[in-house]
């Protein structure tokens, strides 16, 4: 049984979604992957779910987040992320996968949302491991 049931990627780069994706599938963390290429299409389809406006459609339980990324990059995602409702963002993990390692952006994106999980890329199956062990079983 996955750890999550559905996990949403947003990021721009081709290769990194492919190449997170399969981890993701491979080590069993999750069997369904859902990618947005930009923070624009991902806020637009998480508001669509908070309003339960799209029929049948799970919510992700964990959203992966670049920082850089065209139309909308992950700073401003966040900002706009933490205005959906409170009860939507509780079944939500968002975790910063990024390539920055820059204290400025971790501390700047930890501001915008207090819950927030950061990992460096490229994803491993260790980070993975350790961050099922920071969240802990997942609900339901």
């Amino acid at each position: 049984m996955p750890y999550a049931s559905r996990v949403l990627l947003v990021d721009d780069s081709i290769d990194d979604n492919f190449i997170h994706t399969r981890l993701l599938r491979r080590t069993g963390f999750t069997s369904h992957v859902e990618v947005m290429k930009d923070g624009l299409d991902a806020l637009a389809y998480l508001r669509k779910l908070a309003e339960g406006a799209v029929d049948g459609a799970e919510t992700p339980q964990i959203v992966f987040l670049d920082l850089r990324m065209p139309r909308l990059d992950g700073f401003e995602f966040l900002a706009e992320y933490e205005r959906l409702p409170a009860e939507f963002r509780r079944r939500v993990e968002v975790v910063v996968l990024t390539s920055s390692l820059l204290a400025a952006d971790r501390d700047r994106a930890s501001g915008l949302a207090p819950r927030l999980h950061y990992l460096v890329k490229p994803l491993t199956r260790q980070q993975l491991d350790d961050l099922k062990a920071r969240l802990g079983p997942p609900e339901g």
